[in-house]
């Protein structure tokens, strides 16, 4: 009988304490849904910036029409505009244009 008590007594402690692989088991899982919930958005978002890239570049690789079919302006062509990047530009294009005048 003096079995008993000691049996129960540890029955209640089996109840407290989980095995030791139900603790891995979990400890394993929190772990796993921590990682993923960290990992996956970047993977997501590397494969959506890959297709993106790759459509872009599929996209200006056939379609080159456009850029073709606008004409070039000559350097020595009075009829292109001139835009000034600095103030000596813009007094450059100023004095040639009163000396034109």
């Amino acid at each position: 009988m003096a079995e008993a008590p000691q049996q129960a007594s540890w029955a209640l402690v089996d109840l407290l304490m989980p095995h030791s692989s139900l603790l891995v088991r979990a400890i394993s899982f929190v772990c796993l849904a921590l990682g993923t919930i960290f990992i996956l958005p970047l993977f997501f978002l590397l494969a959506y910036d890959l297709s993106l890239w790759i459509w872009r570049h599929s996209l200006s690789l056939f379609s080159t029409r456009g850029i073709d079919s606008v004409p070039a302006a000559a350097p020595g062509d009075p009829s292109s505009s001139f835009a000034a990047t600095t103030a000596t530009d813009a007094q450059r294009q100023e004095s040639k244009q009163t000396r034109k005048r």
